[in-house]
């Protein structure tokens, strides 16, 4: 088998809540066999490559949805959003008093101020609603983002990758959202990059970042570094900002549970994530 090159999701793709099942793992271990190149595409930030994804030892990364890409454990491109634009895009939307954090290789920043509503986005279940082993995995994951998150007054001097801000109504003390996509994109679209999330209510919202910067920009940078045919490009999401990565694979697949506009996108639908659509695709393909 020749090799493949192969940029798959994280959060809905590879990746549920905080875990990833055994099929997926599975899935993993034989592609490493076969000799494949694996890349995660994530709009995540790099400082929040945690968790699973972390033990996992991806040493090809395209993060913060193509303004960071690490080749080989290295950084090797990063397009930061220029001074204007971040002063253009903050001053939006702390006029709509808008939950936001920016995304940057050291930290996730926020708002001072902010991070007590933001962390609201991670409570903890009560004790007994849950078994107390994942009771203790979703606490060390808030305590994780806790961590990696830092509040800041001054954003003069720090690089930003993306804005992500966040519409879930428990962040606005359970009223509505005072944006949503439409005016985000009636305002900003023509200027910037807009990209609507599905994650779930809890984590819907958008990503802003500038013109030209993408998940399918990574995978320009990725592919110019190795040497691989075009015919054996493969990529694998299930929301929004993967479309444009399924557009430039040469086989682009989107997860089951993908909405239909991601869909229509994919050469191959495969099974959705609490059926193990990853590892269902990679054996389709003949990968594993």
């Amino acid at each position: 088998m020749s090799r493949k090159i192969i940029f798959f999701d994280a959060d809905g793709t590879i990746v549920k809540g905080h875990g990833m099942s055994k099929l997926t793992l599975d899935a993993f271990k034989k592609l490493r066999e076969n000799g494949h190149i694996l890349v995660l595409s994530t709009g995540r930030a790099l400082s929040a490559i945690d968790g699973v994804l972390e033990e996992m030892n991806f040493e090809n990364i395209i993060c913060s949805a193509g303004g960071t890409v690490v080749v080989n454990n290295e950084i090797i491109y990063t397009n930061p959003m220029s001074k204007e634009s971040k002063k253009e895009l903050l001053d939006y939307f702390d006029k709509y008093n808008a939950v936001y954090n920016m995304e940057s290789n050291d930290y996730i920043y926020i708002k001072k101020g902010q991070k007590e509503k933001y962390m609201r986005l991670f409570e903890l279940p009560k004790k007994g609603e849950v078994s107390e082993e994942e009771y203790n995995a979703i606490l060390h994951r808030r305590e994780c983002i806790s961590k990696r998150t830092k509040e800041i007054e001054d954003t003069s001097n720090i690089d930003i990758n993306k804005i992500h801000y966040y519409g879930a109504d428990i962040l606005y003390d359970n009223n509505k959202c005072p944006l949503d996509y439409e005016k985000v994109i009636q305002d900003l679209g023509d200027k910037y990059n807009c990209v609507s999330l599905s994650f779930s209510k809890m984590f819907c919202g958008g990503e802003i970042c500038e013109k030209g910067v993408s998940k399918k920009a990574g995978m320009a940078v990725i592919l110019d570094y190795f040497n691989v045919n075009s015919e054996d490009i493969y990529a694998i999401g299930d929301d929004y900002n993967d479309i444009e990565m399924i557009d430039f694979a040469t086989t682009g697949i989107a997860m089951g549970h993908a909405p239909e506009e991601v869909k229509n996108h994919a050469n191959y639908i495969t099974k959705d994530i609490n059926n193990d659509g990853f590892y269902y695709a990679m054996k389709h393909f003949n990968l594993i």
